[in-house]
């Protein structure tokens, strides 16, 4: 046999195996079909009253946990387990409905919004309190909810899924929507609130404490608002609470960055930019309202002498320190900015002061310039070095801090300061004759002209009497009218100014 022939033969003999292996798998697959049996068809039945049992869930909710305030106490967070220790009684959760042939449940979707079975949320109740607690959970092959997420969530649809599984949920909700009648916001960003639209805003924040009030139409005190927040398009938490009576009548009141006593404390980066929806569901009332505000914060965290000069030099009108921070060249002030020391410290660990550069100090406050120093802090020169802070033709407002210069620890060359607190001190003195006579002082052309001054209404200051020195000449008194020094309680150098006694 030839090799051609003996090719040919064999690849005759691959194709009759291959089309052999085709018609038995065939056949098998054949087989397996009709052997098949059908899968158990998962199925969801609503519960009876689920509405009903909401509202009712909702209202316990109010009478026992949201008004009881002696037994719950302020500014805690609470698993359902420990209301329940403080009030037996309490429920949360809600049936929603009975599933058979469906052996887990991985997750719900109201809304299309998705829960898993190990998520968890913050519930706000009031402003202080929080409940931290599971979104639902299956006991029974019986699904349990809590009350304000199927309050909320079921408002406007009748669907809910089960893992990936669609349901109908049967709930007969009819929500109307309800106009905001007003959006007014505190005094701390009333003029930054810019007004697109009824129900949209851009608002720059400067203040942790800052809030917007929701009125709505027909809004009365015994309303029960649960609220829904959305940041960036990612549930941010829901809350429960009852009006406030505010200026223009009952109201829900928003704090857009959650409740912060220091700026310093707001997530910069988490809502700096962005988009928080704020929705209010009167559940007494079956209404609903929304709002979205365009956030962004005027305020810059700083870690860096780098980035401290950068926001110096940028347009955010407060600037935390986030680190001590080592000033490696003065520092220039020519903008309206408050510097939040946060309790950090700015120094100089080399040498700042020059007469060619006109660097004289750690800080300096330039025409045009307009720096408050808060946050309690300090300002430390390095000693036989530079002053602490200086102002050149422009204003500088002290709320507190410890300020510690050579020579002087506040110069006026033009414009002026105003000291409401603070500790003040120096290291290098002014020879042996007036060591300490210059803590604050003045140029004197300045003086003169009327162009340079200090006023002090407050503050603590170690071997100078601000009332009394020499800094402009005897018996300088740098204390505003109605305002007096004393020598601080133990100490028998330091002077503090306080209000003058009345006569």
């Amino acid at each position: 046999m030839n090799k051609t022939l003996k090719k040919s033969i064999s690849i005759l003999a691959v194709l009759f195996f291959m089309l052999a292996s085709v018609f038995v798998l065939t056949a098998c697959g054949k087989d397996d079909d009709t052997t098949r049996q059908d899968e158990p068809v998962a199925k969801f039945t609503t519960a009876m009253d689920v509405k009903t049992s909401t509202n009712a869930l909702i209202d316990e909710f109010f009478e026992t946990v949201y008004n009881n305030k002696e037994d719950l106490g302020t500014e805690t967070t609470y698993s359902v387990a420990d209301i329940q220790e403080k009030i037996n009684s309490f429920a949360y959760y809600v049936k929603i409905g009975t599933i058979e042939n469906i052996s887990d449940v991985s997750s719900i979707s109201f809304n299309g919004l998705k829960f898993t079975n190990d998520q968890t949320f913050y519930l706000s109740i009031g402003n202080s309190n929080q409940l931290l607690d599971k979104v639902f959970y299956v006991e029974d092959n019986t699904i349990y909810v809590a009350a304000p997420v199927v309050a909320f969530e079921t408002v406007e649809h009748s669907k809910i899924k089960i893992n990936d599984t669609e349901f109908d949920f049967n709930l007969d909700v009819v929500t109307q929507p309800i106009t905001l009648s007003n959006v007014a916001f505190n005094a701390g960003c009333v003029n930054s609130a810019i007004k697109l639209s009824d129900t949209e805003y851009d608002l720059v924040i400067k203040s942790g404490t800052e809030y917007a009030g929701l009125y709505y139409e027909g809004a009365e005190m015994t309303d029960t608002i649960i609220t829904k927040r959305v940041l960036n398009g990612q549930l941010n938490g829901y809350g429960i609470l009852n009006p406030d009576n505010g200026t223009n009548g009952p109201c829900s009141y928003l704090y857009p960055v959650g409740w912060q006593t220091n700026p310093a404390d707001i997530d910069v980066e988490k809502f700096d930019g962005s988009t928080f929806d704020y929705s209010l569901y009167i559940a007494n009332k079956h209404t609903l309202a929304n709002v979205t505000l365009n956030i962004s914060i005027d305020l810059a965290n700083v870690e860096t002498y780098d980035e401290l000069v950068e926001a110096l030099d940028g347009e955010k009108s407060i600037i935390n320190l986030k680190n001590d921070i080592d000033v490696e060249s003065m520092l220039i002030v020519n903008r309206k900015v408050e510097l939040n020391l946060n309790g950090k410290k700015l120094y100089n660990t080399s040498v700042i002061w020059s007469v060619a550069l006109e660097e004289y100090s750690i800080i300096t406050v330039e025409d045009k310039g307009e720096l408050t120093i808060s946050g309690n802090g300090t300002i430390e020169a390095l000693e036989n070095d530079c002053y602490g802070i200086d102002v050149y033709g422009g204003k500088l407002i002290i709320n507190n801090g410890t300020i510690i210069g050579n020579i002087h620890a506040v110069y006026v060359s033009t414009g002026s300061a105003e000291i409401k607190g603070g500790h003040y001190s120096i290291k290098q003195t002014y020879g042996a004759e007036k060591p300490y006579e210059f803590v604050l002082n003045l140029l004197d052309p300045s003086r003169i002209e009327g162009t340079a001054s200090i006023t002090v209404t407050g503050g603590t200051f170690e071997k100078f009497n601000p009332a009394n020195c020499q800094a402009e000449g005897p018996k300088t008194n740098f204390v505003a009218e109605g305002y007096t020094t004393q020598l601080k309680v133990n100490t028998s150098d330091v002077y503090e100014v306080v209000v003058a006694p009345q006569e």
